[in-house]
């Protein structure tokens, strides 16, 4: 069955927001809030750090207890899968260009109740409000379009917007980002994976455990877990700038890490870790004479990594620095 729009299921919601604000079931937040909490950012309800264990959740991820509501935007709704504004170009005749890199996304209002980062609240004056947040998954949709994409974003829309009607509480885990919208601070948080408050996956990004962020299988009920169709990878000098569609990461990159996975016989079935694909990769750029040294070739190897990275996890970040990748 189609869920296109989710009329029935969203219809309190179909013909605007409502007249009063959404009532949350929301915790009351101590008032005297542990040491580790203020420092940290640690919940009061949530067990981070045995989640993180359990499922290999890398240091870039950052994690939070909050509740989803939709997202309206001068009455257009947001929290269903929509086309991302981008520039376009205006020929001499009034003829407007292809858009070759077309964005869709998925946002939804975040209401957090955890205690915000204080590298967040240095970042902000001392008296101003906390900033407006919000999970925000935008992906690149292929040119052709590539349907395994648009049906992820409308899975994840309609797990989201069940989540946001039944008031749940869940954990978040995330590649958050500070932005600026006309001089005004938000917060958008890009999605890893989804848990509830005991510890149970409830959607996981796609792309997440292919670029290392998380190590586990998809929920029984996620059934949109690829990014593309799957291809037979070929190590093909005419294919360095190319993605691989199914996973997400840079064609090279997912050849050289499926060598190096199979020459591993005794850690059958355990991915190498990036820093050895990243080498191999480079290596072979200097064998084929395209990077002048390993240097060279490195540095083209991460790059290349962290541009497919950033499509589906954005630009920037808030902590730890931007840029600085987790190779270990």
């Amino acid at each position: 069955m189609v869920r296109c729009n989710r009329v029935p299921s969203d219809a309190r919601w179909s013909r605007g927001p409502p007249d009063r604000s959404v009532r949350l079931k929301t915790k009351q937040v101590p008032a005297r809030v542990s040491i580790r909490a203020v420092l940290f950012g640690a919940s009061m309800y949530s067990d981070f750090t045995a989640i993180q264990r359990a499922f290999k959740i890398s240091t870039l991820c950052q994690f939070m207890e909050a509740t989803l509501q939709p997202c309206w935007e001068e009455g257009f709704p947001r929290h269903h899968v929509h086309r991302l504004p981008t520039p376009v170009v205006v020929e001499p005749k009034g003829q407007v260009g292809a858009d070759h890199e077309p964005q869709m996304a998925v946002v939804l209002h975040l209401v957090r109740h955890t205690v915000l980062l204080p590298l967040l609240k240095d970042f902000m004056g001392m008296r101003e409000p906390s900033p407006p947040e919000s999970l925000y998954l935008a992906m690149p949709i292929g040119m052709p379009l590539l349907p395994q994409r648009t049906r992820v974003l409308q899975e994840a829309s309609g797990i989201f917007m069940d989540l946001a009607e039944d008031e749940t509480t869940i954990v978040l885990v995330a590649i958050s980002h500070r932005r600026l919208i006309n001089k005004t601070l938000v917060i958008r948080h890009s999605p890893v994976a989804l848990f509830s408050l005991e510890g149970k996956p409830i959607w996981i990004h796609p792309a997440g455990p292919n670029y290392g962020l998380i190590k586990s299988s998809f929920p029984e009920g996620q059934r949109q877990r690829l990014l593309g169709p799957r291809r037979a990878l070929r190590h093909d000098l005419e294919r360095f700038s190319e993605m691989d569609d199914a996973t997400g990461l840079p064609a090279m990159y997912a050849y050289a890490k499926q060598c190096l996975k199979a020459a591993q016989e005794d850690c059958e079935g355990e991915d190498p870790i990036y820093a050895a694909v990243l080498d191999f990769q480079s290596q072979s750029l200097v064998r084929k004479s395209i990077a002048t040294d390993a240097d060279e070739g490195l540095k083209m190897a991460t790059q290349q990594f962290l541009t497919g990275f950033e499509s589906f996890f954005g630009m920037g970040g808030m902590f730890p620095k931007p840029g600085t990748l987790d190779l270990g």
